[in-house]
């Protein structure tokens, strides 16, 4: 399974994806500051799993009804990205 990680989400969960064995492509790593469109069309490109917090792209995604492998969108709220 493959995933881009969107910047909005901390490093720390690309690094426990990475030391889990996924096969991850960060944003922030790459092409920081990308559009959100852009963001999208890189997991298009990689057939992986977008991995965001932001909910804007989210609703992007789902309003559009844009075809993708699937979109996590993170709520880490009172949790830490440890946790």
């Amino acid at each position: 399974m493959d995933f881009v990680i969107d910047e909005s989400v901390d490093a720390a969960i690309t690094s426990a994806l990475r030391n889990a064995g996924f096969e991850v492509w960060s944003v922030t790593e790459e092409e920081a500051s990308i559009t959100d469109d852009l963001v999208f069309q890189r997991a298009i490109e990689k057939n992986a799993i977008l991995i965001t917090a932001d909910k804007d792209l989210g609703d992007i995604v789902f309003r559009r009804k844009l075809v993708n492998r699937g979109v996590i969108i993170l709520g880490l709220a009172g949790l830490t990205s440890e946790d």
